[in-house]
């Protein structure tokens, strides 16, 4: 199957996958809530379970659903959230939810039915309302956020190897609207996707305290907004 996120629709849409690689028809999915406007941002498949979480950033809410596109259990964030972007724990069982508007980063356990909070840190704690991207390190033993529209920069946290719970460990700066970050395979650097400075930043990391570091890299190019490593 393939799965879209329609930011303005309100909807996610499923699609079978042909023989040849082609689409087949969508069938849309809205989500509705009263006096509500749904912002679907974000699919995350889930390899663990075979599920499917979908953040929607105008009804503050974390969905889970199957392949068909049924709906398997539905958690409400807090109102004014807005859940953008997600990123699971190397074990699977944790679920990060990386809300835009109130800046914040909600630890879900996804072992049972229903997924369960077990906290809500700071990662923009200037009310800039732009948090934007979450990723975890290779190791899983740090985790990353990009926020945006004030104090433009990357929270770093490190993830309690037992209890899966965050603490902020540092901060540093970017350019100008870091949309969108990755993680090299080896965890030795980060490269920062920073739209309105027209560039790509190079930072190194510290594998063993997970600290970002600013290097003299960086590749001029017209508002990044993705980043990847090709395999």
């Amino acid at each position: 199957k393939a799965i879209t996120a329609n930011y303005t629709g309100g909807s996610y849409s499923v699609m079978g996958i042909n023989a040849d690689g082609s689409l087949g028809k969508a069938t849309a999915h809205p989500i509705k809530r009263e006096g509500r406007t749904s912002h679907v941002h974000g699919i995350f498949p889930h390899k663990k379970s075979q599920s499917i979480f979908i953040t929607d950033l105008g009804c503050d809410l974390l969905l889970q659903i199957d392949q068909a596109g049924n709906t398997i259990s539905e958690t409400q964030l807090k109102r004014g959230s807005g859940p953008r972007h997600l990123a699971f724990s190397k074990k699977g069982d944790k679920a990060y939810v990386l809300n835009e508007l109130s800046g914040t980063v909600c630890v879900f356990d996804i072992e049972g039915k229903q997924p369960q909070l077990l906290q809500e840190i700071a990662s923009d704690s200037v009310g800039g309302g732009g948090s934007a991207d979450i990723h975890f390190s290779p190791d899983g033993k740090y985790l990353y956020a990009s926020n945006r529209l004030k104090e433009d920069g990357i929270s770093i946290f490190c993830v309690d190897k037992r209890t899966g719970l965050l603490e902020k460990i540092g901060y540093i700066k970017t350019g100008i609207h870091p949309r969108n970050f990755t993680l090299s395979p080896d965890g030795r650097f980060v490269l920062v996707a920073e739209r309105d400075s027209n560039r790509i930043e190079v930072f190194s990391r510290d594998k063993r305290t997970g600290l970002l570091k600013a290097t003299p890299y960086k590749a001029e190019l017209s508002m990044p907004v993705f980043v990847m490593w090709g395999k």
